[in-house]
């Protein structure tokens, strides 16, 4: 186990511990995450198109009085004692 683990330090120390393999490592993870956030705008900006066309589609199909308002209106309480 010990020449495992000394095989494993010294290919880490070879690769991470001078300059330009860190300068590699960097340089990879900085071009994966500018990947993943283009891929993520991009996908937000679908999600918001979809969502605009679905709100235009169902504003179209329901006629303005049964359209969802943000405040439900309020119903008068209906209590068995009345004065």
């Amino acid at each position: 186990m010990d020449k495992l683990n000394n095989i494993v330090t010294e290919r880490l120390a070879e690769r991470l511990l001078v300059p330009d393999g860190m300068r590699e490592l960097l340089e990879g993870l900085m071009k994966r995450q500018a990947l993943r956030d283009e891929d993520y705008s991009v996908r937000l900006a679908a999600l918001r198109a979809k969502l605009t066309d679905a709100e235009q589609r169902l504003s179209r199909l329901t006629p303005p009085s049964r359209r969802a308002s943000p405040i439900p209106p309020t119903r008068p309480s209906r209590s068995l004692w009345q004065p």
